[in-house]
Order: structure tokens, then sequence, then C-alpha cells
């Protein structure tokens, strides 16, 4: 992790050139229509909306990813901000407001992801209004753009909230992969997780797992809830 200012940040440029973000599955449509958004003069911010676990976070990594290995020199650093860097802004404090204006005001242009970003704000009115006159300002100037992701609940909150905010973005709809994708997905997390290969699992139990994150609801939306379930059956194999 790097640091401007007082607030920590992750290259994700040099994160992917160094291997550390996941390979893709699929989502080649979804990386185009953010790469169009964010090669715009205007309105070149990008909101990834769609429920829990149906992949936005590994969709903003791919995406940073294509970015890095495509391009030699890209033209914007792409950079993360952790979502709980912000929760201070809650406090309603000036001097606490200024660091971070500050702080952001001082970055170089470049791409800005935020992870969890509806997390952040959701249920928060006070926090969301101080987001809005950090924001405001660089996306109009033209100096930073913004990509961040948010659980449709927390937009429906954000809408009667706060609909000038989104203005400011353009959004993308996340929706799970389709299934051939999903299984692609587990097999690459057995490999991660089963790193010493000392359990087996064949594509008959890929097939399983996926028919029960769709039977029982309550396990969340795929892929996420496929690999959790995925991680705990290993889990539970090694330690019998």
């Amino acid at each position: 992790m790097t640091e401007f200012a007082k607030i920590g940040y992750y290259d994700l440029i040099w994160e992917a050139r160094k291997n550390r973000l996941d390979q893709s599955v699929g989502r080649l449509e979804e990386m185009s229509r953010i790469s169009r958004v964010m090669n715009r003069h205007s309105q070149n911010s990008c909101l990834l909306v769609g429920h829990r676990g149906v992949g936005k976070t590994a969709l903003m990594f791919a995406w940073a990813k294509q970015i890095a290995l495509s391009q030699a020199q890209p033209a914007l650093p792409v950079v993360l901000l952790e979502a709980d860097s912000f929760y201070a802004l809650n406090a309603n404090l000036p001097a606490v407001f200024a660091k971070y204006k500050e702080a952001l005001e001082s970055m170089p242009p470049a791409i800005v992801c935020m992870d969890n970003f509806g997390q952040l704000i959701y249920n928060k009115p006070a926090l969301l209004g101080h987001m809005l006159h950090l924001i405001k300002p660089l996306v109009l100037r033209g100096k930073i753009q913004f990509l961040f992701s948010i659980e449709t609940t927390e937009l429906k909150w954000l809408e009667n909230e706060q609909p000038n905010f989104l203005n400011l973005f353009e959004m993308v709809m996340i929706k799970a992969p389709i299934k051939s994708q999903q299984l692609q997905i587990l097999a690459q997390a057995y490999i991660k997780f089963n790193r010493d290969k000392n359990i087996a699992v064949t594509a008959d139990i890929f097939e399983l797992i996926l028919e029960l994150v769709e039977r029982f609801q309550v396990l969340g939306h795929a892929p996420a809830s496929a690999v959790g379930l995925l991680d705990e059956s290993l889990a539970f194999a090694k330690s019998s």
C-alpha cells in the first residue's frame, strides 16, 4: 500500500503486473462498457451495480488487470481506495473533512476505484453529503474519474436520499455469470484453495454446489456464495 497525504491506496496497475489480481472469467462485455465510459470526456465515472456476491469486485479488478496487460503505459494510474478509510467522515468534523479534501485534491489525474462504496454510505446521510462534496468538484473539473461498486438495495437508498449524486456516474448493471462461467470460477477457486492437492473434487461436485446455491437462496448470490460453499466443504474435508 502507498500513501498520498494521509489516505492509503493500492496501485492496481502495479498489483496486476505482479500477478496479484485474479484472472477473470467472462465479463468481456462489461469490461468493454467500463472502458467506453472511462474514455469519454464527460460523465466518465462508473457505478457498478449488483447484488452482493455477483462479482462486482472481481469485475473491478479484472478491468484494471486488462488495462495493465493491454497497455504498455496506461493513460491514467488506476488506484484503489479502501472504503473503510472514509468512515471518519461520519463524525461530521470540519477538520476531518479538510484532511480528506486536501488528500484527494493533491492527487494527480487518476482513475480511483472504491469497492463497497454503497456499504460506506448506506444509511449515513451526513457521510454521503461529505462524499458528494469531495467527489463532485473533482469530477466536474475532469481531474479524477471514479469506479465505485454498490449493491441494489444501497442504490435505492441513494436514489431517495441524494439523487443528484447519481448524475455524476454512468451505471453498469452487473448480473450473475452464466452457469458455464460459474463452473469455471469454481474450478479456479478449487485450484487456489487446494494448493497441496490432497483433496480431489470432480465436476459433479461443482454442479452440486451450484444446485445448492440456487435452491437455498439464504446462501447468497452466485458466484461468491458458491465459492464460499466450496471453501467450507474443502475445510470440512481437510479437518475430517
